[in-house]
């Protein structure tokens, strides 16, 4: 007979470990089944003792412990993996559990099918030296590095591993990768049906050959003894962020688990990180090739500027005549469109013109965006939260004034697509957004039709971005505003790599569309100066106390003003010695409030085991985040 320790691996695990008895042993490090309650658990056996051993602690136990059921192990972690996990609860508040629950794959989790095996004992000699490289450059430059890092592993009869943020960015990296070794190939993502997955685990257990492993999310941490080179491609994306508990950074988790692996490890994005940046500068990373300066592109960027202040008494236009021009031109030669609009629905915003109420989403307290549907001819609209997926009929009246003048505020992609069908209605129009890609099979459709049809324009929001083809004849930025009013400490990171991404994609010319002057970020992408932009920033966030020399601990409550007292009071004396700002989000109503509170952390001081095990100890209607990309 042995006790076997087991760590849980769920989502929120708040309880460490658990005991069971078993009539076999069982190996430390074994994914096993185990009964929680009225139902079974995916558990990590971290402990396994003969009885007799430990006779005295179970007689004194004031509990009887459970037997484990007899069933088959669902695989075998090494020691990396747990250690990975380990050290990666040093600077999450969250359990090793949780965080190893995030690293198995989800048909593993649901006993699906075993962890795949493709070593015994440890993967190979962590002894080797590991390496964090940044690679800043345009997606052509960064294929032309991958491919080359590619055969150069292979030659070292090393496997490559490269994540990428979501399965949308995997066709095309994928096309761009896989010319002449096709057959060494394996891609991992939540978008494969079972049997892709069958055939590229079949792949992934064959140790004979090396091959390149191209995954997204859990799938990035399947093991082989082989792989010595570790690529993070689009490193800058917000995607790699989770927005959902444990709230774990994928590019922590897979650099972590790579330099305790030894590997070689690449950052590479058109616009990294700026933490990313200020590690490259201190010579924590290492600069691949040269360090780059600024990009030189064969399309301008031309500034569209809107001459005079709009007249009320005429329509708004969104596209302004020069807009206009250029896009009939294009299309008169046959060539691809691609207008980017930064809002879903019609309006992001909806108000009251008398009293200025603006209708916002009780349960997070973001504005509702106006959208509208049509069902058998009729057109709908809609109030919708896109923070908490709140739908429910548009009024027609402010609930506090009883007005009818309510007034649409901003521009969103139906509003553009009804005025680019009235400008060119000769013109076929492809919009890409949630509502005509809700899965992926229609994103790879649309994606498709844009490639192989001329003179086309395609309408879309951010998710249309990574489905774009390497090349189009001409890009507009529908709203330079609109696409840089983000809820977002990272909005000029974000919109500099959007603007750099679109004006590298564009043949003939990249447009942007200002109601105001240019600011000194548009210049920076009209001229590529990329380095200024960083020494900008930089500086910029040095001052204001923010990432990467201070770390962000931010906490969020919600719910009636008494519960949020109450919670706030057990924060207080929980986090004693810890200066925590509190701030109340805007909107909210009498029954649901939203309170956050964030910690800054000198980077010098983080991480802090005291700190962590606080945070951990918090109720769990408390949600704790470590630098998040938001804090409004």
């Amino acid at each position: 007979m042995y006790v076997v320790e087991v760590i849980l691996l769920q989502k929120s695990t708040y309880i460490e470990r658990l005991s069971y008895y078993s009539s076999t042993e069982i190996s430390v490090g074994s994914l096993i089944m185990v009964p929680v309650r009225k139902k079974e658990s995916l558990a990590l056996v971290v402990d396994n003792k003969p009885v007799y051993s430990i006779k005295v602690e179970l007689r004194k136990a004031s509990f009887s412990l459970r037997k484990l059921p007899s069933g088959t192990k669902l695989g075998q972690l090494s020691k990396t993996l747990i250690a990975t996990a380990t050290e990666l609860s040093s600077r999450y508040p969250v359990s090793v559990g949780a965080i190893l629950h995030e690293m198995i794959p989800t048909d593993v989790k649901n006993g699906k099918r075993p962890y795949p095996k493709t070593f015994s004992g440890e993967p190979f000699d962590k002894k080797t030296a590991s390496e964090i490289t940044t690679l800043t450059g345009t997606a052509n430059y960064r294929q032309i590095v991958y491919r080359s890092l590619i055969r150069e592993t292979f030659a070292r009869h090393g496997s490559v591993r490269l994540l990428v943020p979501s399965g949308s960015y995997l066709p095309n990296v994928l096309d761009s990768l896989s010319t002449g070794i096709e057959n060494r190939v394996v891609t991992f993502s939540s978008y494969h049906t079972k049997k892709q997955l069958d055939q590229s685990y079949d792949k992934f257990i064959n140790t004979k050959e090396p091959i390149l492993i191209i995954a997204t999310g859990s799938y990035a941490y399947l093991e082989r003894p082989d792989i010595k080179t570790v690529i993070i491609e689009n490193a800058g994306c917000p995607y790699y962020k989770q927005k959902q508990r444990p709230y774990l950074d994928q590019r922590d988790m897979l650099t972590t688990n790579a330099r305790l692996n030894g590997q070689f490890i690449l950052l590479g994005d058109i616009v990294l990180r700026t933490e990313d940046e200020v590690a490259r500068r201190e010579d924590v990373y290492l600069t691949y090739d040269e360090e780059v300066q600024r990009f030189q592109f064969s399309a301008p960027m031309v500034v569209v500027e809107r001459p005079a202040p709009h007249d009320p008494a005429k329509k708004f236009r969104i596209l302004n005549k020069q807009t206009c021009f250029e896009i009939e031109n294009c299309l008169s030669r046959k060539g691809k469109v691609f207008i980017y609009a930064a809002r879903r629905g019609l309006a992001p915003a909806v108000l009251c013109r008398d009293c200025g109420y603006l209708f916002r989403c009780p349960d997070s307290g973001a504005p509702y965006s106006l959208h509208r549907t049509f069902k058998n001819g009729n057109e709908y609209r809609w109030f919708i939260s896109h923070t908490s997926g709140k739908k429910v009929p548009a009024s027609h009246v402010c609930p506090i004034c009883n007005s009818w003048r309510l007034r649409e505020q901003g521009i969103g992609i139906q509003w553009l697509e009804s005025e680019v069908r009235q400008f060119f209605s000769n013109a076929e129009l492809i919009v890409f957004d949630h509502t005509t890609a809700r899965t992926y099979k229609q994103a790879m459709v649309l994606s498709k039709r844009f490639s192989t049809t001329k003179g086309v324009i395609m309408l879309g929001t951010n998710m249309a971005i990574p489905f774009l083809p390497p090349k189009l004849d001409l890009t507009v930025v529908s709203s330079y505003e609109a696409a840089r009013a983000q809820s977002t400490w990272r909005a000029d990171e974000y919109l500099l790599s959007l603007l750099l991404t679109l004006r590298e994609k564009s043949d003939t010319a990249s447009l942007v569309q200002t109601r105001g002057e240019p600011d000194t970020l548009i210049h920076y992408v009209s001229k590529g100066q990329i380095s200024k932009f960083y020494n900008e920033e930089i500086q910029l966030r040095e001052e204001l106390r923010y990432p990467p020399f201070y770390v962000f601990i931010l906490l969020t409550i919600s719910g009636s003003k008494e519960f949020i007292s109450d919670l706030e009071n057990a924060i207080n004396s929980i986090l004693t010695g810890y200066d925590i700002f509190y701030y109340q989000t805007p909107g909210g109503s009498g029954e649901k409030y939203i309170k956050r509170g964030l910690i800054r952390i000198p980077r010098d001081s983080w991480p802090d085991a005291q700190l962590c095990n606080m945070l951990r100890s918090l109720p769990p209607s408390v949600a704790v985040m470590v630098n998040p990309d938001r804090i409004i």
